[in-house]
């Protein structure tokens, strides 16, 4: 009788060659395991059982997924616009880029709205009153609109209209605010506008040997998708409705701090062998708890406070 590993193991190499591509493995890994494979375009890459069999092709290279292959992309578009990026390392899809426009403006850009055709500058496109403001002019703009919003600045200085200040808001919250969002009607606060980061996440990237940590809202379903764009299609750990998650973010990176390890980009992208280091002080943290063993399970984003898969789930882009 043949088992159920070895009917999803043909099944697995029947769908690769039925799209064009060669496996590489001579066994079966597992479901939720990158598989080694040739793509019809020759691409070396790897791919998830779990994905293919939802349709996620088997080549991120092809669909533009690889980190190395959306950088150049998103550098190509840049370039065709009259446009050059200031960033020296790919900082992921979703992820806002320092670029400066032909007309000399700097600022700042996601690779997933200029591949939507969406321009490379706000400036130009006169999403911003600030488009002709010297700094000195912005910065005063701005502080004129935190205080019609009725909240107060903690800042003493300008740093940017693409980089976070602190402010309070009217009913005293301290936060973080884009001078942009604010000039375009956003509010000055998270919580007042009811998206408090109330879900912590941990991912990675198992072809890259990457892992990121973050905070989202809402349960992080489209945060997680992302990601998942992005290479990162592991969800190591998922704590949603956890009001401690900005603070819990917090604790991580001071811990890795105080271990010597330094982001692969951006902040919250850290190498794989810090995943031990990043899991002892989230399973740890006051208000979770440390997970169960159990049989490893399908994928799924279902999580409640607390609560958190102790086995890797794969996230389909």
């Amino acid at each position: 009788m043949v088992g159920r590993s070895e009917r999803s193991w043909h099944a697995f190499c029947a769908r690769v060659e039925a799209l064009g591509g060669v496996v590489q493995e001579t066994a079966w890994l597992g479901c939720a395991k990158p598989h080694r494979i040739v793509c019809s375009a020759g691409h070396n890459t790897t791919a998830r059982p779990t994905n293919v069999q939802q349709g996620s092709g088997i080549c991120r290279i092809c669909v533009g997924h690889d980190p190395r292959t959306a950088d150049a992309a998103f550098r190509a578009n840049v370039a065709n616009a009259g446009g050059t990026v200031l960033e020296p390392v790919w900082l992921g899809n979703g992820v806002p880029h320092r670029l400066r426009c032909a007309a000399g403006h700097e600022t700042a850009t996601r690779p997933v709205m200029v591949t939507r055709g969406q321009g490379i500058c706000r400036f130009c496109a006169g999403f911003t009153p600030q488009a002709s403001f010297t700094p000195e002019e912005a910065w005063e703009s701005f502080k004129l609109r935190v205080e019609e919003l009725g909240g107060r600045l903690l800042e003493t200085d300008w740093l940017g209209a693409t980089v976070r200040h602190r402010v309070v808001c009217r009913a005293g919250h301290t936060a973080m605010t884009l001078p942009t969002l604010v000039q375009q009607g956003g509010g000055l606060c998270r919580q007042c506008a009811g998206k408090d980061w109330d879900s912590f996440y941990v991912v990675t990237d198992d072809l890259q040997g990457h892992l990121k940590f973050g905070v989202t809202s809402h349960g992080a379903r489209r945060r997680l998708r992302e990601h998942a764009n992005d290479g990162f299609t592991t969800v190591v750990r998922l704590l949603a409705d956890f009001p401690q998650a900005f603070a819990l973010e917090g604790s991580v990176k001071a811990t890795l701090r105080l271990a010597g390890e330094k982001p692969v980009r951006g902040r919250e992208y850290f190498h794989a062998r810090v995943l031990a280091t990043v899991l002892d002080v989230v399973d740890h943290y006051p208000g979770t708890t440390v997970p169960a063993p159990r049989k490893p399970q399908a994928a799924s984003h279902s999580a409640s406070r607390g609560e958190h898969p102790e086995q890797s789930v794969s996230v389909s882009g």
